[in-house]
C-alpha cells in the first residue's frame, strides 16, 4: 500500500505543474526508493488514494520535510555557508596573484609554498563546499578533512603560541565547526 503522504505529496505536485524528474528528484533526495514513488504515480494517475489511518495533512508536512521542497534541496542554513564560501574563495583568488607578485620581490624571503599550501587548502574547501551545496555526504568528509589539515599545519608550521596567536586559531575555529555541525545535523538528508 502506498504511503498517503507520499501519495498527496505527488498529487499536488503535479497539480503544481512540477515535472516527474523534479519529483523524483526531491523525493529520492529526501529517501524514498524508487519502488514506492513508481507506485504513488501510478495509484495518483488511476485516482486511488491509499486509506491509512495517518491524516492526509500530517503525512503531506511528513513528506514534504523528507524531501524538502522542491526547488530547493538544500535547508537554507546550507544555502547561506555555502554563498560565504564560494564568495570567499572568489576573493581569494583575486587577492592571490598580486600576494604572490608581491612577495616574489622580497629578497630572502619564500613565502611561495606557503601561499601555494593555503590556495590547495582553498581549493579543497571550495570543492567540499560544492558537495554541500549538492547535498553530498562527500561535502562533509571532505570538508572535515580540510579543515582539520589546515589547523595540523598550522600547528607544526607556527613554532610557538603567543596567547594572540592560539586566540585567532581557537576564534578561526568557530564557523569551520559550526559548518560541520550542520553538516552532520543535515547527514541523514543527503545523498
Amino acid at each position: 500500500m502506498v504511503d498517503l503522504g507520499l501519495f498527496n505529496f505527488i498529487k499536488n505536485a503535479v497539480a503544481q505543474g512540477k515535472s516527474k524528474g523534479e519529483i523524483d528528484k526531491a523525493l529520492s533526495g529526501g529517501g524514498w526508493d524508487q519502488a514506492s514513488i513508481d507506485t504513488a504515480y501510478t495509484d495518483v494517475a488511476n485516482n486511488n488514494s491509499p486509506v491509512t489511518s495517518q491524516t492526509s495533512a500530517s503525512a503531506s508536512s511528513t513528506v514534504a520535510s523528507r524531501a524538502f521542497a522542491i526547488g530547493g534541496n538544500r535547508p537554507t542554513i546550507i544555502t547561506v555557508l555555502c554563498g560565504y564560501y564560494f564568495v570567499s574563495f572568489i576573493l581569494s583568488l583575486i587577492n592571490f596573484i598580486p600576494a604572490m607578485v608581491s612577495l616574489a620581490k622580497v629578497p630572502g624571503v619564500n613565502y611561495s609554498s606557503l601561499l601555494n599550501i593555503g590556495l590547495l587548502f582553498s581549493l579543497a574547501i571550495f570543492v567540499a563546499m560544492l558537495g554541500y551545496w549538492g547535498m553530498k555526504k562527500w561535502g562533509v568528509y571532505l570538508y572535515v578533512v580540510a579543515e582539520a589539515s589546515v589547523v595540523a599545519y598550522l600547528f607544526v608550521k607556527i613554532p610557538s603560541f603567543s596567547g594572540a596567536v592560539l586566540l585567532s586559531l581557537i576564534v578561526g575555529l568557530i564557523l569551520p565547526v559550526f559548518v560541520v555541525y550542520t553538516g552532520l545535523k543535515n547527514f541523514d538528508r543527503m545523498s
